[in-house]
């Protein structure tokens, strides 16, 4: 089964076909020239083969369908939705800020982790190096002149090489973390812990909460029926921990019971809930959905703030920290060592 396309790939194609449909420009040409200028093979294929099938006669909404699992289907529900409503350049627009913000959101999150792991990975290089160069060299001068160390010195020297090679391991998976998060198999076990990591965890929550609600607004601003709306944001999430409450609050919507109950049943969080609430009252659900969106971006990126606030100078106290003890350690000793030799000669 061919893979679909991911998160920034999706919003790349929505904002190229608005463009297109803005500007008026034939689709089949336009989508085959942007194939032949982007340099990621999966989209171009996919832009490849609708152009051919649009070339053919073929409506946007059969091309579209005939992509099968290449296309996102909250996508496709997005594209058929907008068409329906003759809409489709104004939510492609939508979608497209959408998936760039979210993206955008993503990497700075990364890269919060990535500069805390690169001066781990400092950390433990110097770690390694100094066990095999410097303290290997220590422990021979102490065992050569009957020297006692101190307790400090004594830990550092019989557990140098483990901490070493511990730091070494704990750098490489901080920087495998952001890909490994963008795996599916392993973003949803990923998905399950972070979630309680203080400060880093709201975080991808508040991520979560935001692209389910504006992907929300998007579908029932185009008046597709609440389910359906539900079933296709559960797809988009797939691979975290709100598919199966998305999936779940779809059924029960479809039975007829009202989302606010449902949403806070299924464990969305409450703040949503009175959005959702909100919105059932004055007739705007679109809206209420739009409102929390919005609230989750400014949350998650507060929380962002106050990571890199936190996370970078307790990174840098902890690697200044264990130099300065790994040199006194060492070098405690080397006092008394000098006060014996000065005495003995």
């Amino acid at each position: 089964m061919a893979s679909s396309l991911n998160t920034m790939e999706s919003g790349e194609l929505a904002a190229r076909l608005a463009a297109l449909t803005q500007a008026g420009l034939p689709l089949e040409g336009g989508l085959r020239a942007l194939a032949d200028e982007l340099g990621r093979p999966r989209l171009s294929n996919v832009l490849r083969r609708m152009a051919t099938r649009l070339e053919a006669g073929e409506s946007l909404e059969a091309t579209i369908a005939a992509q099968g699992s290449r296309l996102p289907a909250h996508l496709c529900g997005l594209i058929m939705a907008g068409v329906r409503t003759g809409s489709l350049p104004k939510v492609l627009d939508q979608f497209a800020c959408m998936s760039r913000r979210q993206s955008d959101l993503r990497r700075k999150l990364f890269l919060s982790l990535w500069y805390p792991a690169l001066l781990l990975g400092i950390m433990a290089l110097l770690a390694v190096a100094g066990r095999y160069y410097v303290i290997d060299e220590f422990r021979g001068i102490f065992k050569d002149f009957g020297t006692k160390v101190p307790e400090l010195t004594a830990i550092v020297l019989e557990t140098a090489g483990a901490v070493g090679w511990t730091l070494s391991v704990l750098a490489i998976a901080a920087l495998l973390l952001p890909f490994a998060a963008t795996v599916r198999p392993f973003a949803s076990w990923l998905g399950r812990w972070t979630i309680r990591i203080p400060v880093f965890g709201p975080i991808v929550a508040y991520e979560r909460y935001a692209y389910f609600s504006n992907l929300m607004a998007l579908f029932l601003e185009e008046s597709v029926p609440m389910p359906e709306s539900l079933h296709l944001t559960a797809v988009a999430m797939r691979g975290t921990p709100l598919a199966g409450p998305c999936r779940r609050a779809a059924t029960s919507v479809a039975a007829g019971q009202p989302l606010d109950a449902v949403l806070g049943r299924v464990r969305f969080p409450a703040s949503l809930t009175a959005f959702v609430a909100w919105g059932q009252e004055k007739n705007s659900l679109a809206e209420a959905f739009r409102a929390a969106g919005q609230t989750f971006e400014i949350l998650a990126q507060s929380q962002g703030s106050l990571l890199n606030m936190i996370l970078l100078p307790v990174a840098c106290l902890i690697v200044v920290a264990f130099i300065g003890i790994t040199i006194l350690a060492l070098f405690l000793p080397l006092t008394s060592l000098i006060l014996m030799l000065s005495g003995g000669s």
